[in-house]
């Protein structure tokens, strides 16, 4: 090699290491800078969090609410994901309904951004989404298990359809529209539906990552916070629907605020006799009002505070639901809604309950 091909050659390689070095160095520089950006991101999420209050709630006005069993709402949302035009985005814990995913299907095949993402190992049923995820997987729709590493379970439950969403206490499953007692509320507000899709996109992903909106409360960023003001604003009564009650502290909170004269009514199944005896004679030893249902399958997880805010969510009252879970939450302010769901409550304990 002469001394022109040398000088070349040396040349060439301080070039690129020059080039290396700079994309190192740019490299070094976005991670910290997105680091930076992260850490900033969440001291915000947490000094909103803390100046919460329910005050800040947003009064939503373009929503409706509907309560199972009912097996015409199965079949109005089969008949929006049939006509949707854009997209449809699902997150639950469980997927069995079989017209709902067929639906899905058809939309896929029609060019419709279809997206889904499951549970992999529900609690007691942990091979109950498997036949779901295959039957999706197998007509190329892009359907994920949550992320195990984030969450102990995601028991969200929400869908996106175009441009409106439905958050629910229920699963996709035919005997929650065939026997269950559950909750739904759909709307069409942007603002909540942009929040609603960050989330969606996050948890697609597997990116663990918070979202804040007054309206809005995620398990496990913000749900206890919110729980315990929530319940501490209570001035005259608190009226729920429950599966169960095994989080001590909310417990304690519950039984505090009926030793301050605010009324607390629960409407509960037969099943959270067995497993909550000792929490419900205590909590009945303090005034609290239970009422079990008989006549259908309570799945429901509903609170309205004074009979002006309304909390429907996938939440369970345990400590898994606030603090481990992946869970979706709305805070409601609309006095219509609100007199819906208390005339559904006082229905509940007239024609389907019994007082224990």
């Amino acid at each position: 090699m002469n001394k022109i091909q040398k000088n070349i050659t040396s040349l060439f390689f301080i070039i690129f290491f020059i080039l290396l070095s700079l994309q190192q160095g740019k490299e070094y520089l976005t991670f910290h800078q997105e680091k930076k950006n992260n850490i900033e991101y969440q001291e915000n999420l947490s000094t909103q969090l803390e100046n919460f209050w329910l005050t800040d709630i947003k009064e939503i006005n373009n929503l409706s609410i509907h309560r199972t069993p009912d097996l015409d709402l199965l079949d109005q949302i089969v008949r929006e994901i049939n006509n949707a035009e854009s997209r449809i985005f699902l997150e639950t814990y469980i997927l069995t309904e079989k017209r709902i995913q067929q639906a899905l299907k058809d939309a896929f095949n029609r060019g419709i951004d279809v997206q889904v993402i499951l549970e992999k190992n529900p609690y007691m049923a942990y091979s109950i989404n498997n036949k779901s995820y295959n039957n999706l997987e197998k007509d190329w729709i892009p359907v994920v298990w949550s992320d195990s590493e984030d969450y102990s379970f995601n028991h969200a439950k929400f869908i996106i359809i175009d441009n409106h969403f439905y958050i629910s206490t229920w699963n996709y499953s035919y005997s929650t529209f065939k026997y269950n007692r559950d909750f739904f509320m759909k709307s069409d507000d942007l603002e909540l539906l942009e929040k609603i899709l960050e989330i969606y996109h996050h948890d697609y992903v597997g990116e663990k990552k918070d979202v804040y909106h007054p309206n809005i409360v995620l398990s496990p960023f913000n749900s206890r916070t919110v729980f315990e003001k929530y319940f501490d604003s209570a001035t005259q009564s608190i009226d729920l629907y429950f599966q169960y009650f095994k989080d001590e502290k909310l417990v304690e909170r519950l039984i505090n605020k009926q030793k301050s004269w605010v009324q607390v009514t629960a409407i509960i199944p037969k099943t959270a006799l067995k497993s909550n005896d000792d929490v419900l004679e205590k909590m009945q030893r303090s005034w609290i009002i239970f009422h079990i249902m008989s006549k259908k399958k309570m799945h429901s997880k509903v609170i309205v505070i004074d009979k002006k805010y309304w909390f429907i969510w996938s939440v369970n009252f345990s400590s898994y639901s606030l603090d481990r879970n992946r869970e979706l939450w709305l805070l409601i302010k609309n006095s219509k809604i609100i007199k819906e769901i208390l005339y559904y409550f006082q229905d509940d304990i007239a024609n389907n309950s019994v007082k224990k």
